[in-house]
């Protein structure tokens, strides 16, 4: 990943924080967390902490995965938001047959 990217994708996510609801807060901020793991490196942060974002699943275990991969802002809000939805659950149909 390159600055220019960088700082696009850092700018566009502290956007999203600023006129976010705040219960996206753990989210956005650990997208942010691994987008800068991504470009610094071993730089930033501890290996300990990288490891518990990448073992976890609470919200900012997932956002700091899709910074770590680096996913677009757009793409990653639009998959939360996705993943946030009830899941539907299939119905059987049923079928009756009459003589």
């Amino acid at each position: 990943m390159d600055k220019i990217k960088f700082n696009s994708y850092l700018k566009q996510m502290e956007m999203y924080l600023r006129f976010s609801d705040h219960k996206e807060a753990d989210f956005f901020n650990g997208y942010v967390a691994g987008l800068r793991r991504s470009f610094h490196g071993e730089a930033f942060g501890s290996a300990r902490d990288h490891e518990r974002f990448m073992t976890n699943n609470d919200k900012e275990s997932v956002g700091y995965k899709f910074g770590f991969r680096e996913v677009s802002p757009g793409v990653t809000i639009k998959e939360y938001y996705e993943m946030q939805k009830p899941q539907k659950t299939e119905k059987k149909k049923r079928f009756f047959f009459f003589k």
